[in-house]
C-alpha cells in the first residue's frame, strides 16, 4: 500500500508542479515496479520535455524500455544517461540488466563490469542491488545473487519483483521451501493476471515430486490463478518444448531432460 500512495502523491505532485522533471522521474520509477511500463515511458518524456538532459530520466526511460523488450532504444538512452553523467549509479545498473536481458553471450562481461560499477557507485540503493543479483544469477553465482535480492527487499519488501527474482534464485540453488515462502508472497503482491509465481512454483513443488497434499491427496494448488498459471505453463510447452511435452509423464519428460533437450 505504501507504493500506491506514493504513487498517488507523485501524481498530484505532477498536477501542482508539472515543471518539475523529479515528479515525472520518480512517478516513473514507482510505475515500473507496478509494470506500467507504458505509463513510465510517457512520464519520462514529459520529464526530459523540461529538461532534455536529465541523465536520470534517459536512465528511467532505458529501464522502462527494457522492460518492453525494445532493448535497441533503451541501450541508445541509457548510453545517452552515461555521457551526460558517467557516475549514475543507476544507469549502469540500467545498463547491465539491458545487456543481460538481450541474451547475447558477447555482452556478459561488459554487464559485470557495468554491475561492479553500479554497485561501487551507488550501494544501499534498490535498484542497484537488483541489478547486481540479475547479473550474478545470470553468471550462476546463486548464493551472492540471493543476498543481493534479500538487500534490495530490505530496503523494499513490498515490492513482488524483488520476492519473485529472489524465488527464481531459490530454486536453481534447490532450497524448494525458501523458494515457495518467497514465490508466494510475490504471488500476494501481483494481481491475478501475472501468473509467474504461480508457475515457479509448480516447478519448485516438482523439484521435490510434491503434487498432493500428505493424507489427503488434495492438489497443492488448486486455485483458479493455479489452474491459469498451469495452463500457461502447458502453452509454453506446447510452443516451444519438445512435440508432445505438454502431455509427457515422468519418466518421458526425464529421458528428454537427461538428452539434454529440455530444462526447467
Amino acid at each position: 500500500l505504501g507504493d500506491v500512495y506514493k504513487r498517488q502523491a507523485y501524481k498530484k505532485a505532477v498536477l501542482v508542479d508539472p515543471e518539475n522533471p523529479s515528479n515525472y522521474i520518480n512517478l516513473a520509477r514507482l510505475q515500473i515496479w507496478t509494470g506500467d511500463y507504458e505509463d513510465a515511458i510517457t512520464n519520462t518524456k514529459n520529464a526530459l520535455l523540461q529538461n532534455p538532459n536529465n541523465p536520470l530520466a534517459h536512465a528511467v526511460q532505458a529501464w522502462a524500455l527494457n522492460f518492453t523488450g525494445d532493448y535497441t532504444v533503451a541501450e541508445a538512452e541509457v548510453r545517452k544517461a552515461l555521457d551526460l553523467d558517467p557516475n549514475n549509479a543507476l544507469a549502469h545498473a540500467v545498463y547491465a540488466e539491458i545487456l543481460i536481458d538481450k541474451g547475447n553471450f558477447d555482452d556478459v562481461d561488459k554487464a559485470i563490469e557495468e554491475s561492479r560499477l553500479a554497485w561501487e557507485l551507488g550501494r544501499g540503493q534498490l535498484e542497484v542491488h537488483r541489478a547486481r543479483g540479475l547479473v550474478l544469477a545470470s553468471t550462476q553465482n546463486l548464493e551472492q545473487a540471493a543476498e543481493e535480492f534479500q538487500t534490495a527487499i530490505a530496503i523494499n519488501d513490498k515490492i513482488a519483483d524483488l520476492h519473485l527474482q529472489l524465488g527464481f534464485v531459490y530454486r536453481a540453488m534447490g532450497e524448494n521451501d525458501m523458494a515457495v515462502d518467497e514465490l508466494l508472497f510475490a504471488n500476494s503482491l501481483t494481481d491475478s493476471a501475472d501468473t509467474r509465481a504461480l508457475v515457479e512454483i509448480m516447478l519448485a513443488y516438482a523439484n521435490d515430486g510434491q503434487y498432493y497434499e500428505e493424507g489427503s491427496w488434495q492438489p497443492m494448488l488448486d486455485t483458479p490463478e493455479a489452474a491459469k498459471a498451469l495452463a500457461d505453463y502447458r502453452t509454453i510447452l506446447t510452443k516451444y518444448g519438445p512435440p508432445g511435452a505438454a502431455s509427457f509423464g515422468f519418466d518421458e519428460a526425464f529421458n528428454v531432460a537427461a538428452q539434454g533437450k529440455a530444462f526447467s
